[in-house]
């Protein structure tokens, strides 16, 4: 399961039966797009000071940083 925030909890049911309907071949990838734009809240950059307050709060190094990013994180348990 992908770790996704939506807009709400009606952006929710609408991304997820769009994801249905693009299993079941119904929407090309191009329309499953512009439900990600519609329904999935943007994704912002961190700045070099935020990266370093996250490599500080969970403990790892600069190496390790962008391999565990790739996957969800509760800050503070481990």
């Amino acid at each position: 399961m992908k770790n996704r925030r939506y807009k709400s909890a009606a952006m929710t049911a609408t991304y997820e039966t769009a994801e249905g309907m693009r299993k079941a071949r119904l929407i090309d990838a191009k329309i499953m797009r512009e439900f990600d734009k519609d329904c999935l809240t943007p994704v912002s950059d961190l700045t070099p000071s935020e990266v370093n307050e996250t490599r500080f709060k969970t403990g790892v190094s600069q190496t390790v940083l962008p391999i565990i990013s790739m996957y969800p994180l509760q800050m503070g348990t481990r």
